[in-house]
Formats: structure tokens, C-alpha cells, sequence
């Protein structure tokens, strides 16, 4: 009698985040980077204005909520969680470029960066190319500005 195999289901692994440990240290060292203060209904606000400038008005924008009961801010499509600590720019920010960018893997790759160097510049926490720079300088992976979905969005209407 033949016994039927079973195919086995190779396990899928999400690709390394090897650049995470730099880009939270070259935040770190930004001067400023934090940003000034935001209560929820201002971060809110900047979120959805950020939203239409990448996405335009089709979509709904990620919800703010008060992340209290967390240890630190979390972002993805839907939501930014910004726990009382967490609640400036800076973090904003960060949280923010993880919802324009959550389909792109790894969650701190050069898309990321890209989009993350684009809304500190937004926020008046560095020049565009000064930033650039400096993340080059620490050793990050930034992907081309036509990899940023607010470019691509920019280039579709000319």
C-alpha cells in the first residue's frame, strides 16, 4: 500500500531589518529631532494633510489614537499609536512614514528613509539635502525620490 506525501510549506521569513539600529541612532543625533510637542488632534491633522499629499483624497488617511497602555509609538496602514512620551514631530513623523510605506519590506528600508527624510523636511527639522547627507553619512540606504509614493503621485499628474 502507497502512502500519500504531504508537500511541506517552506517557512517564509520576512526579510532582515539591518538598517533599523542606524536610522534610530542617526535620528537620535538630528538636532532637534524630536520636534516640538502635538496633542492628538494636531497630530491628526498633519497626518491627514500628509496622507492627501501622498495619496490624495481617495483613501482615508491612518487614525491617531492615544497609546497609552503602550511602551512606544506604533504606526501601519490604519493606525498611529502615540503613547503620552511619543507624542512630538519627531515620532510623528516616523510613525507616519510606516503608513505611507507599509507595503514595502523592510519595514526601515530605503523607501522609508526616503519618505521619513521628505516629512522631517516637511516639519522644518533639516533641509532636504542636509538631511540627505547626513543619513548618507551614516551609513543608510535611501531609495531614489522617485521611489517615494508622493513623487510617483507628483510625476502621474503632469
Amino acid at each position: 500500500m502507497a502512502t500519500a506525501t504531504v508537500p511541506v510549506q517552506a517557512k517564509r521569513t520576512a526579510p532582515r531589518d539591518s538598517q533599523r539600529g542606524r536610522l534610530y541612532k542617526w535620528e537620535r543625533a538630528l538636532p532637534g529631532w524630536l520636534g516640538r510637542a502635538v496633542d492628538l488632534v494636531e497630530a491628526q491633522a498633519l497626518v491627514t494633510g500628509w496622507w492627501l499629499a501622498y495619496h490624495g483624497p481617495l483613501s482615508s488617511p491612518p487614525l491617531v489614537s492615544d497609546g497609552r497602555g503602550r511602551q512606544s509609538a506604533c504606526g501601519d496602514r490604519l493606525r498611529i499609536a502615540l503613547p503620552r512620551a511619543a507624542r512630538t514631530q519627531g515620532y510623528l513623523a516616523h510613525e507616519m512614514a510606516h503608513s505611507l510605506t507599509w507595503v514595502y519590506l523592510p519595514p526601515h528600508g530605503s523607501t522609508f528613509v526616503r519618505v521619513l527624510i521628505d516629512l522631517f523636511a516637511d516639519i522644518d527639522l533639516g533641509r532636504k539635502g542636509d538631511l540627505l547627507k547626513s543619513a548618507r553619512a551614516a551609513g543608510l540606504r535611501i531609495a531614489t525620490s522617485y521611489a517615494s509614493p508622493r513623487q510617483r503621485r507628483t510625476a502621474r499628474r503632469r
